[in-house]
């Protein structure tokens, strides 16, 4: 490093695709390069000068103010991962190293950072989880979620000692929609059920799509039966109304099959089933129709 040119340095610095800043021991910003406007949307002027890169005020930023603090006055290098407030007012979560710079006495001078963006492998993290819990298709939960939600609000409703209920939707005829206009037609479809299903019930329900053409709804904070009831048939009143896809006309239907928690079961298993069972009496009746499981 000493026999390199101070030009090669600097040039390094420039164009280091993490942010890299220096400091003076007061933790006043004296260089920083390209990089870390990117990083925090400041530009270089306005961040020269500027105590440090804004922080989130919280316990945890604190806290590792002041150890980063103690390791620079100990003459220590110090590491680990921050969130800060781009200028913008977004957030961003780097890993950032520190280190002090000493002069021919050991006193330290100056700070180098070193911040390394971990923000793009939390989204990358986030997608997966959202991949992992949701449709690919509709984005509505996916059974794996939906199930999970399930068990959530049943170990709530018998704490509270209240009632909720499960529908289990099937979309009538389907497959000669997809056979006579297409797998693709048919894709379109079931967004736009799921979309309808969605802005038709409460904002404390939840819309999940099991699998196929098969939909599913948990139904929370219940005074009585009949609210889930009243909720099946405005559903079907809702998709009974046309289609308008890729220019064309499309009437669909629905059945529904209704449990309910305490009285058809305990467990997210014994309700979808019941509610299986109950939506398969609708279809058989000619669907169209909601069926609640008989006590």
């Amino acid at each position: 490093m000493k026999n390199l040119p101070p030009r090669l340095l600097s040039q390094s610095f420039e164009a280091a695709t993490d942010a890299i800043l220096i400091s003076d021991v007061n933790g006043v910003i004296l260089w920083c390069n390209p990089a870390t406007s990117i990083l925090c949307g400041y530009t270089r002027r306005e961040l020269v000068g500027m105590l440090a890169l804004p922080e989130l005020a919280n316990r945890k930023g604190q806290a590792q103010q002041q150890a980063r603090l103690q390791a620079l006055l100990a003459g220590a290098a110090w590491h680990g991962e921050f969130s800060g407030r781009c200028k913008d007012g977004s957030l961003y979560r780097v890993h950032q190293a520190v280190s002090p710079v000493f002069d021919e006495n050991a006193v330290v001078t100056h700070v180098i950072s070193i911040l390394h963006s971990v923000t793009a492998i939390d989204k990358e993290h986030a997608k997966i989880r959202r991949l992992a819990y949701h449709d690919n298709l509709t984005g509505l939960p996916n059974r794996l979620l939906f199930t999970d939600l399930v068990h959530q609000a049943i170990a709530q409703a018998a704490d509270q000692h209240r009632l909720l209920a499960l529908m289990f939707i099937d979309l009538d005829q389907f497959k000669s929609i997809n056979d006579s206009l297409g797998h693709t037609f048919g894709d379109k479809l079931l967004v736009a059920v799921g979309e309808r299903l969605s802005r038709a019930v409460r904002s404390s329900d939840v819309v999940a799509r099991l699998s196929g053409d098969e939909f599913a709804i948990l139904i929370t904070n219940l005074d009585r039966l009949s609210v889930a009831n009243s909720l099946a048939k405005q559903l079907i009143n809702t998709i009974d109304q046309p289609f308008h896809i890729d220019e064309q006309r499309i009437a669909t239907h629905i059945s529904v099959g209704i449990s309910f928690y305490p009285r058809d079961g305990h467990s997210f298993e014994g309700l979808i089933n019941r509610a299986d069972a109950a939506m398969y009496s609708a279809k058989a009746a000619g669907g169209g129709e909601y069926r609640a499981c008989e006590a």
